[in-house]
């Protein structure tokens, strides 16, 4: 999934919409962002904030065994329709599920493909499966290296230097957790205490100039492409949600 910084720079990204009349601001709901953003900037977090992420990402049973697990947008908002959606906290947690869910099922099949060993598209994780880097087509990884330091989870340490320095996201370490602010109630912290800790644990206050090489080194998306993609995100979180 994607890291606290790709969902704080896509908060701003959104944050920055209304702000400068991309998009009209003339709803209350977009309003009501606009007069707290920092709450919302919470919200985008927050489904991370906790040791079940089942609960609150909203994922499905039938996803148990595959390794796409995502949101269940639909239900969500069934469960949470307009009426229930009354603050900037919600609206924040609905672009973190918003982004989780497009990041696995639009963004992952662009530079990457999984599959069995009889060379078909395979998500189940009770039997052998194995990856294909688009920019490495040669390779032919198997799904526990792919997913470790190695391959996905290292491409965010060599991704966040470069956010760090070209977006500076607003860290919301400071801001005052109010449950009662938060009304999709699966999303609220069993230990708010924790908030800080994770944003601690995730972001460097003062990061060193990133070098273009640590760049380069990517072995899964492009820069450029992480960065257009938060943009369309931003962009559809209004047409899907306002």
């Amino acid at each position: 999934m994607p890291g606290f910084l790709m969902h704080l720079i896509e908060g701003e990204m959104i944050i920055n919409k209304i702000n400068t009349g991309v998009t009209s601001a003339a709803d209350s709901r977009l309003l009501a962002i606009k007069a707290d953003p920092e709450q919302f900037l919470l919200g985008c977090i927050l489904p991370d904030i906790t040791d079940n992420k089942e609960r609150t990402h909203f994922r499905p049973a039938w996803q148990k065994n595959l390794i796409t697990k995502y949101p269940d947008l639909d239900y969500i908002r069934a469960l949470y329709p307009d009426d229930a959606i009354l603050s900037p906290a919600d609206y924040g947690i609905l672009a973190h599920l918003h982004l989780d869910t497009h990041y696995v099922t639009d963004f992952w099949p662009d530079y990457f493909t999984i599959e069995n060993t009889a060379g078909n598209t395979c998500f189940d994780t009770r039997q052998p499966l194995y990856v294909h880097i688009s920019s490495q087509p040669e390779k032919k990884i198997p799904l526990a290296e792919f997913f470790s330091d190695r391959y996905f989870y290292g491409e965010y340490d060599r991704i966040n230097p470069r956010l760090l320095k070209d977006f500076h996201p607003y860290i919301p370490e400071q801001i005052t957790y109010q449950p009662e602010l938060v009304h999709i109630t699966e999303c609220r912290p069993e230990d708010p205490s924790q908030i800080t800790k994770a944003l601690q644990t995730y972001i460097i206050q003062n990061p060193s100039p990133a070098p273009e090489a640590s760049v380069t080194r990517a072995e899964i998306f492009p820069y450029d492409a992480v960065i257009e993609f938060l943009e369309h995100m931003a962009d559809t979180f209004f047409t899907e949600f306002i």
